[in-house]
């Protein structure tokens, strides 16, 4: 990859295996034409902010992100449903820490999203299709759709067809990774993991 390719980033919270293993059951019942599947490789997560940049920025954001997190232990969070849609997803009660991390990561970053409009070669290659929603999302993740409009959650599929029990349950995560945003706007190819102590 060129160091000065234009790639969209993910950065994000991992799941603990209790919440990646209810995504993964979750995933299966999804369109598998319309969205990938779990066991192929992808990583269910919370996404905490978005931008498109050169990949020569990489490691200086993540020297920043880095720093940010040392500030930070294990964040305890809290699934609050499931949301019937396209795509479908669960729903993650926003709290003020995790809310707090959102801000300081986006106020940190935003600086490094440097293109107003995304292709779909910014994106890890595997079969990116020219998907105008995605696209959008991508774009406006950093005006619209942070701060107080920032909505965690994790997406598991589209038409999804689940009808098992969701409880609302209390959870924890540890981990925050750099991805190479991909297919459906999720995160396979993993460039930097940083762990919250």
């Amino acid at each position: 990859m060129n160091s000065n390719q234009k790639i969209v980033l993910d950065i994000v919270l991992l799941l603990p295996q209790n919440i990646k293993s209810l995504a993964g059951e979750i995933n299966k019942s999804s369109n598998t034409e319309k969205y990938v599947s779990f066991s192929d490789g992808y990583n269910p997560h919370i996404s905490l902010f978005m931008l498109h940049t050169y990949k020569n920025n990489i490691s200086e954001i993540n020297l920043k992100i880095k720093k940010i997190i040392s500030d930070y232990q294990p964040l305890n969070l809290k699934l609050n449903g499931f949301h019937e849609g396209k795509p479908g997803w669960l729903v993650i009660e926003k709290n003020q820490i995790l809310s707090n991390l959102h801000k300081k990561i986006a106020d940190s970053l935003k600086m490094y999203n440097v293109f107003p409009v995304v292709r779909t070669s910014f994106f890890k290659s595997e079969q990116i299709k020219e998907d105008g929603s995605l696209m959008s999302y991508v774009e406006r993740f950093a005006t619209d759709l942070s701060y107080e409009n920032y909505d965690p959650h994790i997406s598991v599929g589209k038409e999804v067809n689940f009808d098992g029990e969701i409880s609302k349950d209390n959870f924890t995560v540890d981990t925050l990774g750099v991805f190479h945003l991909g297919n459906h706007g999720t995160c396979k190819e993993k460039l930097e993991e940083f762990k919250l102590l």
